[in-house]
Formats: C-alpha cells, sequence, structure tokens
C-alpha cells in the first residue's frame, strides 16, 4: 500500500530535498508540494494525504496552527513537524503530532521515521475490519460490532442494496430492477426511483465508512465489495461441502460460528427464497459432519452442542431432536433422553398434527425397555 504524503515547507530546497529520499522508499508517493500554507490547507482534504510533512516556520499561517486546522479536517492523517529547533518537538506531542525531523533533513532520520508511520497506518487498516451481514438479520459490522442506527432513505432503497449484494457476483441489469421494485409505475418514473435510490445507497455507505461500491454501466449495475467481508461468502468458502477431519475442524467451527440464523430471517422479500434454502440444506449437512466427526472422537459435549444450536435454528427438524437422545444416551442422561423425545413428540403434534417417525419411536422404546432392564 502507497503512503499518500504531501509536503508543506516555504523552502523549495527542503521540498525538493524530501521528495528525492521519497522516490527511493518505493511505499511512499508524494501527492502535492506546497510552499503556501494557505494554498495547502484549501486542497488538503481534497488529497485525503496519509501523511503531511509540515514546516513549522511558515509565512501566513503558522505550522502550529497549521496541524490543528490539519487535525481537524483529516483527523486520521499523521503530521511530520520539520523544523530548525528541538524545543518544538514537545510542543508537537502536545498537540496530537506523529513525529518530528529537525534540520537539515538526514536521510536516515526521514526513512526510519516513514517505517514507523508506515506500520502504524497497516496496524489501523488491520484494526478496521467491515463486515456486511445477512445471516439471521441484515446488518453491518466494524471490528465485530454491529454499526448502530444505519440510515436508509426508503424501505425499497435498503431491498435493492440487499438485492444487489445477494448477486455481487454479477451485473444485474436495470430492467430487472425496475420489474423486481416499481413494476406498476411509468418506466419514466421507475427510473427517476431507481436513480434516486442508488444516490441514497451511496450516500448510505459513505455515512458509515463502509468501502462498497456501486459501479454503474449503461444498462446494469454491479457491487464492488472491494475490502468489505460478506458473511455469507465467507461462510460459504470457508465451510465447504466434504466430510469433516482433525486437519480442517478448527477452521469449521470457526465459519459455522458466522451462521446465526436463517438468511435474511427478519425479511420477507420473495427474491431471498431460493437462496435461503440453497443456505440451509449446506448448513443442515456440513452440522451433521461434524456431529458425526465429533461422535467418532467421543466428544460428546460438543456434538451436543452443535445439535442444540441446529434445534435452535431449525425446530422443525426431528434429526436433531433424535440426534441429541442418541447423544444424552452416550453420557447415560435418562433424564434429558426421555426431554428431547417428548419435546420432538409435542412439536410434531402442534406443528404437523403428527407423531415422530417410526423408527425413532422404535428406538425410544427399545431404550425404555432397556432402561428397565437395567
Amino acid at each position: 500500500m502507497l503512503i499518500r504524503t504531501i509536503i508543506i515547507d516555504d523552502e523549495l530546497l527542503s521540498i525538493q530535498y524530501l521528495a528525492t529520499i521519497f522516490k527511493e522508499l518505493d511505499f511512499v508517493k508524494v501527492v502535492g508540494k506546497y510552499t503556501n500554507s494557505v494554498t495547502a490547507l484549501d486542497e488538503m482534504e481534497k488529497l485525503n494525504p496519509d501523511v503531511i510533512f509540515l514546516d513549522i516556520h511558515m509565512p501566513e499561517i503558522s505550522g502550529i496552527e497549521l496541524s490543528i486546522k490539519a487535525k481537524e479536517i483529516l483527523p486520521k492523517s499523521n503530521i511530520i513537524f520539520v523544523t530548525a529547533h528541538e524545543h518544538y518537538a514537545l510542543k508537537a506531542f502536545e498537540i496530537g503530532v506523529t513525529d518530528f525531523i529537525e534540520k537539515p533533513i538526514n536521510k536516515n532520520r526521514v526513512q526510519q521515521v516513514m517505517e514507523k508511520v508506515s506500520q502504524k497506518i497497516d496496524c489501523s487498516h488491520k484494526q478496521d475490519e467491515y463486515y456486511v451481514c445477512s445471516f439471521k438479520h441484515f446488518h453491518f459490522k466494524k471490528n465485530g460490532q454491529i454499526i448502530q442506527d444505519v440510515k436508509w432513505r426508503t424501505a425499497k432503497v435498503r431491498e435493492l442494496f440487499i438485492y444487489l449484494l445477494q448477486n455481487y457476483k454479477e451485473s444485474v441489469h436495470k430492467d430487472v430492477l425496475i420489474e423486481l421494485l416499481w413494476p406498476n409505475l411509468k418506466l419514466k418514473n421507475a427510473y427517476e426511483n431507481l436513480y434516486s435510490a442508488i444516490y441514497y445507497i451511496r450516500k448510505t455507505l459513505k455515512n458509515i465508512g463502509v468501502n462498497i461500491e456501486i459501479i454503474s454501466t449503461e444498462n446494469c449495475y454491479k457491487l464492488r465489495l472491494n475490502n468489505v467481508k460478506y458473511d455469507v461468502d465467507e461462510w460459504e468458502k470457508g465451510i465447504k461441502l466434504e466430510k469433516v477431519s482433525e486437519k480442517n475442524y478448527k477452521n469449521c467451527e470457526e465459519m459455522m460460528e458466522l451462521y446465526t440464523g436463517n438468511y435474511l430471517e427478519g425479511d420477507t422479500y420473495v427474491w431471498k427464497e431460493n437462496e435461503q434454502e440453497r443456505l440451509r440444506v449446506m448448513y443442515i449437512a456440513k452440522t451433521k459432519f461434524i456431529i458425526d466427526y465429533l461422535i467418532k472422537q467421543k466428544n460428546y459435549t460438543q456434538a451436543t452442542l452443535h445439535a442444540l444450536h441446529l434445534q435452535k435454528v431449525y425446530p422443525y427438524i426431528d434429526y436433531s431432536y433424535f440426534k441429541l437422545m442418541k447423544l444424552y444416551d452416550y453420557q447415560n442422561d435418562m433424564y434429558n433422553v426421555e426431554a428431547q423425545y417428548n419435546k420432538l413428540k409435542n412439536m410434531l403434534i402442534n406443528e404437523f398434527d403428527t407423531l415422530p417417525h417410526e423408527s425413532i419411536r422404535k428406538w425410544y422404546q427399545r431404550w425404555i425397555k432397556n432402561q428397565l432392564i437395567m
């Protein structure tokens, strides 16, 4: 990653010398050189530099004053004071300046400072990890925390973004979006709504700091996620529908934690249903693989936890109840074997007016007999 840098110094020779040093550093790019502090201040926000090299003794606006204003405009920028007076160093750190370099400028000192800044920028980038999530309910996360108060202009704007997200690997034709969201409007009005909705999506993403782009062509839109992670994508790449082994078990555990509930569980969009079902089938299959692996390892506690989570997410599937009955039997937990059978029976009667499958009833009857013999 290139570190975008501007140099502000009323001495042109100092600017040229710094720029020459930066040419030798392949991770630094000089995007602005200024001998006039007023001009530099006017153009600073547009350039959005990572680092500002700033001479303290400047006409019009002093370096101290300029650094304070720069921090207001670009709070994340790193300011490096360049000064012939060492006593300014204390003042520099008081106002939040990253570092200082004394004149005459020493090449090794400049390289040392820039390497330190590079590490700092890398760390700050690593700290800001963004996720867009669609399991259970749609939301954004920053560094593991849900971003609160995401304001969508209208429900249609929100739906449009989620639809583009679901189909982010391909371009979506504008006519498809019109038919999906504004089928009853005149074509001109529908397109106006579409363009307006795209504008408000971009505005919302910018407001919450999420670097997702909407690429527009003449007839289509396509999302570019950039460095933003998508929980569905990460989960699907991570689990892979293969047998669980000692080699891949730990990764499976980590990936399965991303599946917190049904895909877009809180939304009623008809167009989500195929994707929801596809992911549901994958989740159930992978959970079964994991439970089977854990049972072979005689890790009944962890297998039980996975079966309980499956039951919580999908309470109308008899597999989890029956598997839990067997797991509790392995652990000599008679109370919970009976509790799971009764829970399954009550669920089936209440929801489907039926009894547990014959194979489950027979297993349970055999288990009862074995308990009486014992």
